[in-house]
């Protein structure tokens, strides 16, 4: 899955990308998928929206109340809030992390490549 930041740049590209003629096939077929990425993680827009933790490949509520604002360094405007991660929860992300490692570790470039180039 794509992080926020790049779920909203892929929308940014391909929106960007739209007003050019030589490249409006392509901003017509990632536009669609940009846009599906960019749903799942609602709420990362400039819109100030919540986030959910990503673990295990799930999006998962936090239990927490509390909760961290994420600002725009160029005009701290508000861009999103994410949970103040819980211990257990944290300890959720990092056993997932590892399992997923040990799959990672053994890809090869060419496949890594290719699946930064699917998601990315």
């Amino acid at each position: 899955m794509l992080s926020p930041a790049k779920s909203l740049r892929c929308i940014v590209r391909a929106r960007a990308f739209s007003s050019s003629s030589t490249l409006s096939a392509l901003s017509a077929a990632a536009l669609p998928k940009a846009e599906q990425l960019s749903s799942e993680w609602k709420g990362t827009s400039a819109t100030g929206g919540t986030t959910k933790n990503f673990i295990g490949g799930q999006f998962v509520e936090s239990k927490s109340s509390e909760w961290i604002d994420v600002l725009d360094p160029a005009s701290q405007t508000l861009v999103s809030r994410v949970p103040q991660t819980t211990s257990a929860e944290f300890e959720q992300a990092v056993d997932a992390a590892s399992e997923a490692y040990k799959t990672w570790s053994r890809t090869s470039i060419l496949g890594r490549q290719r699946f930064a180039i699917e998601y990315y």
